[in-house]
This record gives C-alpha cells, sequence and structure tokens, in this order.
C-alpha cells in the first residue's frame, strides 16, 4: 500500500499538484513507520524533499531530504 501511495504521489508530482502529493507522501510515510519499513520510509521522505524542492520551500526540502539521507546511513 505505501508504495502505491509513492507511486500515486509521483503522478500528483508530475501533474504539478504539489500539495497532493504531499499529503500522499506522508500517508505512505506514515504506513511505512508503522510496518518499519526503512526503505519505503527513505523513499517517502526523499520524495517530500522533492515536492517540496518544486513548491521552491527550500527549508522544508532540506528537512525531509536530511532525514532521508541519515535513514540511508543506518
Amino acid at each position: 500500500m505505501g508504495a502505491a501511495l509513492n507511486n500515486l504521489g509521483a503522478v500528483y508530482r508530475n501533474q504539478h499538484q504539489y500539495d497532493k502529493a504531499i499529503q500522499t507522501y506522508n500517508h505512505a510515510y506514515d504506513l511505512k513507520v508503522k510496518t518499519n519499513d526503512s526503505v519505503g520510509m527513505f523513499n517517502a521522505l526523499a520524495n517530500l524533499g522533492t515536492a517540496y524542492q518544486y513548491l521552491k520551500q527550500y527549508d522544508k526540502a532540506e528537512k525531509y531530504l536530511l532525514q532521508s539521507q541519515e535513514l540511508q546511513q543506518k
């Protein structure tokens, strides 16, 4: 389910519906946390960072991208 949500978020992002993409990525992240899926959490965090980059909200983008990087290094 989380992977499908990440894919749906990507569709929204590609359609420039960034708010919907962010909402969907957050839902995917929450599901991945519940199942302790670190790869899924990484993907959702990285996607959140990318979506915020498109919105030019660079502080938020950096926050999520750094979180994804920290998760990847564990």
